[in-house]
């Protein structure tokens, strides 16, 4: 499953998260880790894309 973020949507706006931190898990979530893992692929750098696994 992959996700894009629409530009009709977001127009011009810029995410500036540092995602090799995200916290996917939250303060809330009290069954981590779980059984799968997200892969978040960061197209942003102009090396080309940054890849992140968060389990």
């Amino acid at each position: 499953m992959a996700y894009i973020l629409d530009p009709d949507f977001f127009g011009s706006a810029v995410i500036s998260t540092d995602l090799a931190n995200l916290d996917l898990h939250g303060p809330h979530c009290a069954n981590f880790p779980g059984p799968g893992e997200v892969l978040v692929r960061d197209h942003r750098p102009p090396s080309g894309p940054v890849e992140y696994r968060y389990t």
